[in-house]
Protein backbone atom coordinates (compact mmCIF):
# COMPACT_ATOMS: atom_id res chain seq x y z
CA UNK A 1 0.00 0.00 0.00
CA UNK A 2 1.50 3.34 -0.71
CA UNK A 3 -0.42 6.61 0.98
CA UNK A 4 -0.63 9.90 -1.66
CA UNK A 5 -2.66 13.20 -1.18
CA UNK A 6 -2.32 16.19 -2.68
CA UNK A 7 1.16 17.03 -1.38
CA UNK A 8 2.05 13.71 -3.23
CA UNK A 9 4.15 15.29 -6.19
CA UNK A 10 7.50 14.94 -8.33
CA UNK A 11 9.60 11.78 -7.68
CA UNK A 12 7.13 9.96 -5.09
CA UNK A 13 4.07 10.53 -7.67
CA UNK A 14 6.20 9.04 -10.36
CA UNK A 15 7.21 6.14 -7.95
CA UNK A 16 3.60 5.40 -7.16
CA UNK A 17 2.40 5.77 -10.26
CA UNK A 18 4.92 2.87 -11.07
CA UNK A 19 4.24 0.56 -8.76
CA UNK A 20 0.62 0.59 -9.21
CA UNK A 21 1.00 0.13 -12.88
CA UNK A 22 3.30 -2.77 -12.17
CA UNK A 23 0.75 -4.31 -9.97
CA UNK A 24 3.47 -3.92 -6.78
CA UNK A 25 1.14 -1.75 -4.53
CA UNK A 26 -1.94 0.58 -4.00
CA UNK A 27 -2.75 4.02 -3.90
CA UNK A 28 -5.21 4.63 -0.82
CA UNK A 29 -5.72 8.70 -0.13
CA UNK A 30 -6.49 11.05 -2.60
CA UNK A 31 -5.52 12.47 -5.87
CA UNK A 32 -1.78 13.26 -6.00
CA UNK A 33 -0.64 16.95 -6.97
CA UNK A 34 0.20 16.60 -10.48
CA UNK A 35 3.36 17.85 -10.63
CA UNK A 36 6.24 15.11 -11.76
CA UNK A 37 8.08 16.25 -14.71
CA UNK A 38 11.44 15.81 -16.64
CA UNK A 39 13.92 18.84 -16.27
CA UNK A 40 16.53 20.09 -18.04
CA UNK A 41 19.23 22.67 -16.32
CA UNK A 42 20.02 26.00 -17.83
CA UNK A 43 23.13 27.81 -17.35
CA UNK A 44 22.37 31.88 -17.15
CA UNK A 45 25.05 34.46 -17.99
CA UNK A 46 25.47 35.16 -14.33
CA UNK A 47 26.64 31.69 -13.97
CA UNK A 48 23.84 30.47 -11.70
CA UNK A 49 21.62 27.71 -13.23
CA UNK A 50 17.49 27.55 -13.23
CA UNK A 51 15.52 23.86 -13.69
CA UNK A 52 13.08 24.08 -15.98
CA UNK A 53 10.00 21.23 -16.64
CA UNK A 54 10.17 20.13 -20.00
CA UNK A 55 8.20 16.86 -20.22
CA UNK A 56 6.18 14.61 -18.64
CA UNK A 57 7.07 11.43 -16.73
CA UNK A 58 6.86 8.45 -19.37
CA UNK A 59 5.56 5.50 -17.68
CA UNK A 60 6.20 1.70 -18.58
CA UNK A 61 3.70 1.67 -21.12
CA UNK A 62 5.00 4.70 -22.50
CA UNK A 63 1.87 7.02 -21.23
CA UNK A 64 2.38 10.05 -19.46
CA UNK A 65 1.75 11.07 -16.18
CA UNK A 66 -1.56 13.20 -15.73
CA UNK A 67 -0.80 16.80 -15.05
CA UNK A 68 -3.97 16.28 -12.73
CA UNK A 69 -2.24 13.96 -10.59
CA UNK A 70 -2.59 10.15 -10.18
CA UNK A 71 -6.33 8.93 -8.66
CA UNK A 72 -5.85 6.63 -5.70
CA UNK A 73 -7.64 2.88 -5.96
CA UNK A 74 -9.22 3.30 -2.30
CA UNK A 75 -10.35 6.97 -2.23
CA UNK A 76 -10.40 8.71 1.22
CA UNK A 77 -11.74 12.01 1.97
CA UNK A 78 -9.52 14.25 4.44
CA UNK A 79 -10.39 17.85 4.91
CA UNK A 80 -6.32 19.38 4.40
CA UNK A 81 -7.05 20.83 8.18
CA UNK A 82 -7.43 17.40 9.90
CA UNK A 83 -4.92 15.83 7.60
CA UNK A 84 -2.16 18.03 8.60
CA UNK A 85 -3.44 17.49 12.24
CA UNK A 86 -3.17 13.34 11.75
CA UNK A 87 0.44 14.02 10.35
CA UNK A 88 1.55 15.08 14.07
CA UNK A 89 -0.87 12.57 16.38
CA UNK A 90 -2.37 10.08 13.60
CA UNK A 91 -4.56 8.75 17.43
CA UNK A 92 -5.64 12.62 17.33
CA UNK A 93 -9.67 13.01 18.00
CA UNK A 94 -10.73 15.84 15.75
CA UNK A 95 -13.01 18.48 16.92
CA UNK A 96 -16.51 16.96 16.51
CA UNK A 97 -15.48 13.67 16.31
CA UNK A 98 -16.90 11.61 19.25
CA UNK A 99 -15.31 8.26 20.36
CA UNK A 100 -18.44 5.83 19.68
CA UNK A 101 -18.33 2.54 21.06
CA UNK A 102 -17.75 0.64 17.43
CA UNK A 103 -18.16 -3.07 18.56
CA UNK A 104 -21.62 -5.25 17.54
CA UNK A 105 -24.14 -4.84 20.06
CA UNK A 106 -23.06 -2.65 22.43
CA UNK A 107 -25.22 -0.98 24.83
CA UNK A 108 -26.53 2.26 25.01
CA UNK A 109 -24.59 2.63 28.19
CA UNK A 110 -21.42 1.66 26.87
CA UNK A 111 -21.88 4.20 24.17
CA UNK A 112 -22.93 7.18 26.29
CA UNK A 113 -19.91 6.47 28.38
CA UNK A 114 -17.81 6.41 25.50
CA UNK A 115 -19.27 9.48 24.23
CA UNK A 116 -18.88 11.06 27.86
CA UNK A 117 -14.87 10.42 27.75
CA UNK A 118 -13.86 12.16 24.28
CA UNK A 119 -10.04 11.51 25.79
CA UNK A 120 -10.70 7.53 26.83
CA UNK A 121 -9.82 5.51 23.12
CA UNK A 122 -12.10 3.21 22.47
CA UNK A 123 -11.74 -0.46 21.13
CA UNK A 124 -12.02 -0.50 17.34
CA UNK A 125 -13.09 -3.89 16.10
CA UNK A 126 -11.94 -4.98 12.51
CA UNK A 127 -12.75 -7.24 9.81
CA UNK A 128 -9.86 -9.82 10.57
CA UNK A 129 -11.24 -9.76 14.15
CA UNK A 130 -14.55 -10.01 13.63
CA UNK A 131 -14.00 -13.30 11.57
CA UNK A 132 -11.21 -14.65 13.86
CA UNK A 133 -13.89 -14.50 16.27
CA UNK A 134 -16.39 -16.04 14.41
CA UNK A 135 -14.09 -19.41 13.83
CA UNK A 136 -13.91 -19.57 17.19
CA UNK A 137 -17.52 -18.62 18.40
CA UNK A 138 -16.20 -15.73 20.92
CA UNK A 139 -18.96 -13.29 22.03
CA UNK A 140 -16.90 -9.92 21.84
CA UNK A 141 -17.11 -9.78 25.73
CA UNK A 142 -15.67 -13.31 26.13
CA UNK A 143 -12.91 -11.92 23.92
CA UNK A 144 -12.55 -9.18 25.88
CA UNK A 145 -12.35 -11.12 29.12
CA UNK A 146 -9.47 -13.41 27.34
CA UNK A 147 -7.56 -10.44 26.30
CA UNK A 148 -7.80 -7.91 29.38
CA UNK A 149 -8.85 -5.62 26.90
CA UNK A 150 -11.67 -4.06 29.04
CA UNK A 151 -9.88 -3.11 31.30
CA UNK A 152 -7.00 -1.52 29.32
CA UNK A 153 -8.57 0.03 25.86
CA UNK A 154 -6.37 0.46 22.76
CA UNK A 155 -5.58 3.97 21.35
CA UNK A 156 -7.99 3.58 18.22
CA UNK A 157 -5.89 4.92 14.68
CA UNK A 158 -7.67 8.12 13.84
CA UNK A 159 -5.92 8.95 10.46
CA UNK A 160 -8.27 7.74 7.33
CA UNK A 161 -5.63 6.44 5.32
CA UNK A 162 -3.49 5.19 7.32
CA UNK A 163 -6.58 3.25 9.62
CA UNK A 164 -7.41 2.03 5.85
CA UNK A 165 -4.08 0.38 5.20
CA UNK A 166 -4.05 -0.80 8.50
CA UNK A 167 -7.38 -3.19 7.96
CA UNK A 168 -6.42 -4.15 4.89
CA UNK A 169 -3.02 -5.16 5.93
CA UNK A 170 -4.91 -7.33 8.09
CA UNK A 171 -7.68 -8.69 6.11
CA UNK A 172 -4.57 -10.11 4.12
CA UNK A 173 -2.88 -11.78 6.84
CA UNK A 174 -6.60 -13.39 7.40
CA UNK A 175 -6.49 -14.74 3.86
CA UNK A 176 -3.36 -15.83 3.84
CA UNK A 177 -3.22 -17.87 7.06
CA UNK A 178 -6.94 -19.16 5.74
CA UNK A 179 -5.12 -20.75 2.27
CA UNK A 180 -2.32 -22.19 4.99
CA UNK A 181 -5.20 -24.29 6.86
Amino acid sequence: MVLVNRQTTGAAEALAAVLRQSDAALLIGANTGGAARTFKEFTLSSGETIRIGTGAILLGDGKPLSARGIGPDISVTVSAIEEKSWFEDPYKLMPGQVAASTRPGSSARAIAAANSQTNRPTRRINEAELVRMRREGLSDEETEASTGEADAPKAILRDPPLARALDLLKGLAVVRQNRKN
